[in-house]
Order: C-alpha cells, then structure tokens, then sequence
C-alpha cells in the first residue's frame, strides 16, 4: 500500500512533467498496437485452428448472458 506522500509525490511529478510522460505513452501504446496486430497476423498465418477457437471463444464470451453475483447479506 502506498503512503499518501508517495500517492502525492507520483502526483507532483506527473503535473511537472504532463506532456513528456503523456508523450511517451502514446509512443508506447501505438507500438503496443502494431506488435498486438502483428501477432494476431503470424498467429492467423501460423496456427489457423487456433486462431479461430480463440475467435469462437472472443464472440461467445461476448455474447454471453452475464450471471448476477449473490448478494452477501
């Protein structure tokens, strides 16, 4: 668990240096994008079978009917 100074102080260093790190984290998640494209294409290439139970899996699990957690009184 962080301190409240360390909650403060991660704050403060990213009020000061807002543009650098929000810069760099876009860099970062367009290069996560581009390998996450890319693998999804070796793995399409490479490993057709499974490749489409993973979409099967993906499609199910969205269309599911999500069950209500029970209620702890």
């Amino acid at each position: 668990m962080l301190a409240l100074e360390e909650v403060y102080g991660a704050i403060t260093f990213y009020l000061a240096n807002q543009i650098e790190i929000d810069t760099y984290l876009s860099q970062n998640k367009a290069k996560f994008e581009a390998a996450r494209q890319q693998s999804i294409k070796q793995l399409r290439l490479h490993k057709p079978q499974l490749y489409a139970r993973l979409i099967a899996h993906k499609q199910q699990k969205a269309t599911a009917t999500p069950v209500a957690e029970p209620v702890h009184l």
